[in-house]
């Protein structure tokens, strides 16, 4: 009589569970890499967007736009916080009914647009500035190139420098030496 076996031997299950955990130990660390240079890129990006934002909105309105540093709606940051993972605001000043501007500084409301990235890089502005002021003819106000540091945190990762330049033109470039641990 014959017998018809179905299934896996004790043996053939536990080969199968030593692969698998071979690859999970080889695959995870790798993830979680991609997964901070994922975040790293998706942050600087989405600042690049905001700062093209307020360019082309103070060109189109005629008047100053600021992209300011600061995660708390309605709350403008302290003039020393350089830190701009939690968060920036692209804002205006309002104008009043006599079409003038309002002129009193940031106030809740005068936002154009919020943006907080998802995974709270660090983001630092070397020289400690919070703001960028662009003009109606589309330059950053301070008319000096100004860069922001792009880190998960400061382990010696490879970072992202994102670079504003006089004429209101930002880019992002990878550096090896930015998220160094040591000052």
């Amino acid at each position: 009589m014959k017998t018809n076996n179905r299934g896996f031997t004790l043996i053939e299950m536990m080969v199968t569970i030593v692969i698998a955990g071979i690859l999970m130990a080889i695959a995870i660390p790798n993830f979680r890499v991609a997964q901070r240079n994922n975040c790293m890129t998706t942050s600087a990006n989405l600042l690049v967007a905001s700062l093209q934002y307020a360019r082309s909105e103070a060109i189109k309105r005629r008047q100053d736009v600021m992209v300011t540093a600061g995660a708390e709606l309605g709350v403008p940051p302290a003039d020393s916080d350089n830190e701009w993972g939690g968060g920036w605001y692209v804002w205006t000043e309002a104008r009043q009914a006599d079409n003038t501007l309002a002129s009193d500084g940031y106030t809740a409301g005068d936002e154009l647009r919020i943006t907080t990235p998802n995974c709270a890089p660090q983001m630092d502005h070397p020289s400690g500035g919070n703001e960028f002021t662009y003009k109606p003819n589309g330059f950053v106000g301070d008319g000096a190139d100004d860069d922001i540091e792009v880190c998960m945190d400061k382990t010696g990762e490879r970072g992202r420098v994102l670079t504003v330049s006089r004429t209101g033109r930002p880019k992002v470039e990878s550096d090896n030496d930015i998220c160094d641990p040591s000052p």
